[in-house]
């Protein structure tokens, strides 16, 4: 069901990862051809939710499929979906709760560095190996890491460092921006700070409508 709900979304924002995997569904597919099927039906069920091994082995749904394919269309079961938690659905928002996590253990890494371009390079071979356990936990045959370290990945390490720089001073302000709150108690307040799509904290206000700034001026 929240498949469906991410499939049928036209207003929602999502995370890199699944909104890549939607927009791939809506260039190949359209939203009518996804169904719901209920539980008692679906035959992965039988597998994730256990059954024993004899019944288990018997059953010729696991590899037919669920019986009602079989049939018409208009009596397989109706699609209604469902509301379904904002906490359940991964959200731009949901960044700010993930990347925290991570930060204790890189703010040990920086900390351990006294010149920049070193510290940039130990969080980017760092970002690259995590990039690539992901990838060989995916498939196994994925080529293994690159050993060099490119701008790109020096530029990703530098927003790495922004970020966990940006939550240590103003923790309290990222946590009502991500809720969608107004920032007014804060030294911040009078910039008009924003979220970019990264979670980043960006100065708002009339720099935000100067188009001749780089948005990286306006990082803080």
């Amino acid at each position: 069901m929240i498949t469906l709900n991410y499939i049928n979304n036209e207003t929602r924002r999502f995370q890199t990862y699944v909104s890549n995997r939607i927009a791939e569904i809506h260039e190949l597919t359209t939203t009518d051809q996804w169904r719901y099927c209920p539980g008692p039906l679906n035959p992965a069920d039988d597998a994730s939710r256990g059954l024993e091994m004899p019944k288990f082995l018997q059953n010729e749904r696991w590899l037919t499929g669920p019986a009602f394919l079989l049939q018409p269309e208009e009596k397989w079961p109706v699609t209604k979906l469902q509301n379904v938690p904002e906490t359940s659905l991964e959200t731009k928002k949901e960044i700010y709760a993930i990347e925290v996590s991570h930060m204790k253990s890189l703010d040990v890494l920086i900390n351990s560095t006294s010149k920049w371009i070193k510290c940039l390079r130990k969080i980017a071979w760092l970002q690259k190996f995590i990039q690539w356990i992901d990838e060989k936990q995916k498939n196994p045959q994925s080529p293994d890491v690159e050993k060099k370290i490119t701008l790109e990945d020096l530029e990703n390490a530098r927003r790495k460092i922004v970020k966990l720089v940006q939550r240590q001073t103003f923790n309290e302000e990222i946590a009502k921006l991500v809720k969608g709150l107004t920032i007014k108690s804060s030294s911040l307040a009078r910039l008009k700070p924003t979220l970019d799509e990264e979670a980043i904290l960006r100065v708002g206000g009339r720099i935000s409508r100067a188009p001749q700034y780089p948005e990286t001026l306006r990082t803080q």
